[in-house]
C-alpha cells in the first residue's frame, strides 16, 4: 500500500491494484484509516503533489476539466481532487 502510495496512486487505484495482485482487500479501508490518523499518509497532499507535477491551467474551466480527469484517473475522490483545484487554505 505506501509503495503505491508513494507512486502518486490514491485509494480506488490503489484497492484495484491490491486485488489484481490477488491480495485480500477486506480491511483496506481500516488500515488506509489508521495510516491517515497516524499521519502516515495525506491523500489530499498527494493529490495536490501530482497536479503540481502535471502543471494543467486550472485558471480556466477546461484546464480544471483536464486536470479532474487525470487525477480521478490516479484514483483520487471527488473531495481530494476539488481541494487540490481550490484549496481553502
Amino acid at each position: 500500500t505506501m509503495k503505491l502510495y508513494r507512486k502518486g496512486k490514491g485509494k480506488r487505484v490503489i484497492r484495484s491494484e491490491l486485488r489484481s495482485k490477488l491480495i485480500d482487500v477486506e480491511d483496506f479501508d481500516n488500515v488506509i484509516d489508521q495510516l491517515e490518523l497516524a499521519g502516515d499518509i495525506d491523500f489530499y497532499q498527494s493529490c495536490l503533489d501530482e497536479l503540481n507535477k502535471k502543471r494543467y491551467d486550472t485558471s480556466n474551466s477546461a484546464g480544471k476539466s483536464k486536470a479532474y480527469a487525470y487525477l480521478s484517473r490516479k484514483g483520487f475522490d471527488s473531495d481530494e481532487i476539488k481541494e487540490a483545484l481550490n484549496p481553502s487554505d
